[in-house]
């Protein structure tokens, strides 16, 4: 099937080297995975990722040959990393896995493209494409990826029992087509209450890879009810709330909000703040922020007074967290309220007391009353201003 997608490839300079120094001596190599999915549902390209017959070893020397970079983190597996123009493609051998233990698999290579289309997770990501815009099928899935039906490839419960993740990537891909159904094929439901307690062994970063996305769908509160009603967080995740993360998708609507991760995961267990890092392979920043965020909630009812000592981030997470339990915040202020106070900056320092008080803490507190006086006119007084009300 030829498409119009080579004007799309061919344009890409970083990607058309790689392929090219992959392609001496008449190799192989297709695009496969979510750059062919997502360019066929005219989505977002996020990574690329290239499947080919030529061996590991070969796919490296090829990539030295030509100056590119290369990471090797994959390479028992038959993934190379090839840096090119500050960008990685992943270039994979055609596989079989031999044997798997839910996490890992033990893989031998092979020449054949339609064996490696039979070891993949969905039916959607077996749909190969070729530089030129050709799409190979194998498997004759084109229409479940266009139709956005997430089908495992063969047996589910075998499916799973190869990586149990896919679980979660079975809800994760669910969530991000926004599939109105709540419906689940009775075997795959099967499939996942005979596997679903074996979720726990997996590591938190390959969790919270799957379920920071599902976070960031369009209606992520479908998923997790349905994943609630599944018990597949019961072993890996706190006691939640959903309800709390419909009113925050709702605020973010109603204000203007751009969605956050961190907000939403935040609305989940509002009581845990930093500690979600217990659950969730999170960053140290994004601890601290959570934990900032759980203490304005706990401290503050001021949207400006947020803005202003926390910032636009947290200002917002903070305002549609904190819902009925707010004073409403006019629709169309909002955003102009936080933007005012997270620019403000307060226009004295301890240098501009100095000579009407000793320095210590006696400036320290003439300091925090000004800015009190500053902050009650909406920053309006300038230091001349401030200065008389000493």
């Amino acid at each position: 099937m030829n498409t119009n997608f080579k004007k799309l490839w061919r344009n890409d300079l970083a990607l058309m080297q790689v392929v090219s120094a992959l392609e001496s001596d008449e190799a192989q190599v297709y695009l496969v995975g979510g750059c062919v999915r997502n360019v066929i549902l005219g989505e977002k390209i996020r990574d690329i990722d290239l499947a080919t017959e030529l061996l590991p070893d070969e796919v490296v020397r090829k990539a030295e040959i030509n100056g590119f970079g290369v990471l090797l983190m994959g390479f028992s597996h038959g993934t190379v990393t090839i840096l090119n123009s500050g960008r990685k493609f992943e270039v994979t051998t055609f596989r079989q896995d031999i044997k798997t233990d839910g996490r890992k698999a033990k893989v031998v290579f092979t020449s054949k493209l339609h064996l490696d289309a039979k070891r993949r997770d969905f039916t959607m990501n077996s749909v190969y494409m070729k530089m030129n815009g050709e799409i190979i099928d194998p498997l004759n899935a084109l229409s479940d990826l266009l139709s956005k039906k997430v089908k495992f490839i063969g047996d589910p419960l075998e499916r799973i029992k190869e990586d149990r993740l896919r679980i979660l990537r079975y809800f994760r891909f669910r969530a991000e087509f926004n599939q109105r159904s709540n419906k689940i094929d009775i075997e795959v439901r099967e499939a996942i209450y005979k596997q679903v307690s074996k979720i726990k062994f997996l590591s938190k970063e390959r969790i919270w890879a799957e379920l920071s996305r599902i976070l960031m769908a369009p209606k992520p509160q479908k998923t997790f009810e349905l994943l609630l009603k599944m018990n597949v967080l019961e072993e890996i995740f706190p006691q939640i709330d959903v309800e709390e993360l419909k009113k925050v998708i709702h605020l973010e609507k109603f204000y203007g909000t751009e969605p956050s991760l961190l907000s939403r995961l935040f609305s989940l267990n509002k009581k845990l703040g930093g500690k979600w890092s217990n659950y969730v392979a999170i960053k140290a920043a994004d601890r601290k922020t959570l934990e900032q965020l759980r203490k304005c909630m706990e401290n503050h009812s001021d949207l400006m007074l947020v803005a202003y000592k926390y910032g636009k981030l947290i200002a917002e997470s903070w305002l549609v967290n904190s819902g009925s339990k707010l004073i409403t915040v006019e629709k169309n202020l909002a955003k102009k309220i936080i933007k005012a106070a997270a620019d403000a900056r307060f226009p004295l320092s301890g240098k501009d007391l100095l000579n009407k008080f000793k320095s210590g803490p006696e400036i320290g507190k003439k300091l925090i009353k000004l800015e009190d006086i500053w902050l009650k006119s909406n920053f309006k007084l300038n230091k001349k201003e401030l200065l008389k009300y000493l």
